[in-house]
């Protein structure tokens, strides 16, 4: 076969630049959604929110955290009448309070107060105070770490009304141990009524 005439071989040449043009348009409108596609992609979001996976919580909140606690004592008689709460670092404070909680036994001896560890441990007591019936209940749910103190969530629950009640008088408590903290305490008191959810009643520093 002989060479190609110079005028056929530019019109072929020609031809295939035709044939090329489409393409190349297309492989460049592609690389244009891409980059259009991976600049619209929102950065990773941790599970609190934020970027780095840290939990913020809402605006102007200090960040908390749940403290474990265990029940040394809770229930329907003590011989403290008086509403009273408090949070107990030392063992001759726990030894006090134990006292004025049992009260005298009939035989005269004397129910030593349960151990705790106070280099590592602290009390938290909650008595409801004297009531006329049956029904009461005084139960510390919650302890929760914030920034500036420890936060003590306690549900008092009350008899419905027209409920058949013994006529006793009772002194509803909750005696708890939690790890140490010198942190202040505050307890927030949350009243538990019939068909209703828990509500703050009030608070007791």
């Amino acid at each position: 076969m002989g060479p190609v005439p110079p005028a056929l071989a530019e019109d072929r040449l020609v031809a295939e630049v035709k044939m090329r043009k489409p393409r190349l348009l297309v492989v460049g409108i592609g690389l244009v959604l891409l980059l259009l596609l991976f600049g619209c992609l929102p950065e990773a979001v941790g599970p609190a929110g934020d970027a780095d996976g840290q939990g913020t919580g809402a605006p102007g909140e200090d960040a908390a955290m749940s403290s474990p606690f265990e029940t040394i004592e809770r229930g329907f008689h003590s011989g403290l009448r008086e509403a009273r709460a408090e949070a107990i670092r030392g063992a001759a404070s726990w030894a006090a309070l134990w006292r004025a909680h049992v009260g005298p036994s009939p035989a005269g001896e004397e129910k030593s107060a349960p151990f705790v560890d106070f280099t590592q441990e602290m009390v938290l007591a909650f008595f409801l105070g004297e009531q006329r019936t049956s029904g009461y209940e005084a139960t510390i749910a919650r302890i929760t770490q914030e920034e500036a103190r420890l936060l003590v969530s306690v549900e008092v629950t009350s008899p419905p009304p027209g409920a058949m009640l013994l006529q006793v008088l009772t002194q509803p408590y909750h005696l708890v141990r939690t790890p140490r903290s010198d942190l202040p305490v505050e307890f927030a008191v949350h009243s538990l009524l019939p068909g209703e959810r828990t509500k703050p009643a009030g608070r007791v520093k």
